[in-house]
């Protein structure tokens, strides 16, 4: 990979991590529970007895840098093995982190069961949403041609 696709990786995992967060966080708006990993990671990374916006921070701060290392990935491994326009490509390996994370992460270390659904039964409307743009923004902002 030349370092000009890194840095485009790299840019469209910030690009992607921040229109999804600020989306996620005007969820509320169009009737939607609000995703706002940065707070959920921040409970978990921050010591005991921190600030909230020390918290938050440091959740945001995990996760514009998760962001980008999965930004990597597909530019590197995934993007050239799957069908279809650039933003379908991105859809798609959203959708692949949405199940990960809404399977495991969700209900193993957030504690809020499959998807978030124990904290809200429309939830994971919001969790598939937020990837899914999270995805689509990366497949517009790192896209390379199809080779025929």
């Amino acid at each position: 990979m030349k370092a000009g696709q890194v840095r485009a990786a790299v840019w469209g995992g910030l690009l992607a991590t921040f229109v999804a967060v600020v989306a996620g966080t005007w969820f509320p708006s169009l009737g939607l529970p609000r995703v706002n990993l940065a707070t959920l990671n921040g409970n978990i990374l921050a010591p005991e007895g921190s600030s909230v916006s020390f918290a938050w921070t440091m959740g945001l701060l995990q996760l514009f840098a998760g962001g980008v290392v999965v930004a990597l990935l597909y530019a590197l491994y995934i993007q050239a093995i799957l069908p279809g326009p650039g933003w379908a490509r991105g859809m798609i390996w959203g959708g692949v982190l949405c199940l990960v994370s809404g399977l495991t992460l969700f209900p193993l270390i957030y504690g809020g069961g499959v998807f978030g659904s124990g904290w809200d039964s429309v939830y994971p409307l919001s969790l598939v949403a937020w990837h899914l743009l999270w995805g689509t923004v990366l497949g517009i902002a790192y896209h390379t041609p199809r080779e025929n």
